[in-house]
């Protein structure tokens, strides 16, 4: 979904289904939110039921002459993480020939430790751990199996969510998501 300012050729705002849902609400007659929700594994764990999120919400007011569109910045994801666990399981995958495999096959023994460094890297990330960054960002080229299927989903919609926030750009990771039309422009119109 966008959200575009036709007039000015701008794109306001991109939702991409990887990350999750968004809801339209009419607060006033000229004021809208746009409420986008997602579901997280529960401290990593993949064979738990997901739990539903907001994550963020921006924010149209529209006057005769001029808008403003605007994050709310008191909406955003945290989610628990232990520092000392995404060295260790850093260690573990990167250490594992099976691991780090590309044959995936062979990589499966050790998907739920590697689905959990990414989501202890991610969590770490969203609370201000920048060092982990690049180790997020090389993830699907260091690790094979993270190409596979929904997991490749949800680390797309990871990614996406962290431009949104204003922690990465297409600097930090080549974002395939936002290879549109409007896309290279909506990173500097939406913090």
């Amino acid at each position: 979904m966008f959200l575009l300012d036709l007039k000015n050729d701008i794109a306001l705002f991109n939702w991409a289904p990887f990350l999750g849902r968004i809801q339209t609400t009419k607060l006033a007659d000229n004021k809208y939110s746009f409420d986008g929700s997602g579901n997280f594994t529960v401290n990593g764990d993949w064979t738990l039921r997901f739990l539903k999120h907001d994550i963020l919400r921006y924010v149209l007011e529209i006057y005769e002459d001029h808008y403003i569109f605007y994050r709310d910045q008191n909406i955003k994801l945290a989610l628990p993480y232990d520092l000392n666990r995404i060295e260790s399981l850093k260690a573990e995958i990167i250490n594992s020939d099976s691991c780090i495999s590309d044959d995936w096959d062979v990589a499966t023994d050790c998907f739920d430790k590697i689905k959990m460094f990414e989501y202890q890297l991610f969590a770490a990330i969203l609370d201000g751990h920048d060092n982990y960054k690049k180790d997020y960002f090389d993830l699907r080229s260091n690790v094979s199996i993270l190409n596979a299927g929904e997991v490749s989903e949800y680390l797309e919609g990871n990614y996406y969510l962290l431009i949104l926030y204003g922690i990465a750009d297409d600097d930090d990771y080549d974002f395939i998501v936002l290879e549109y039309l409007y896309g290279n422009r909506i990173q500097k119109r939406c913090y």
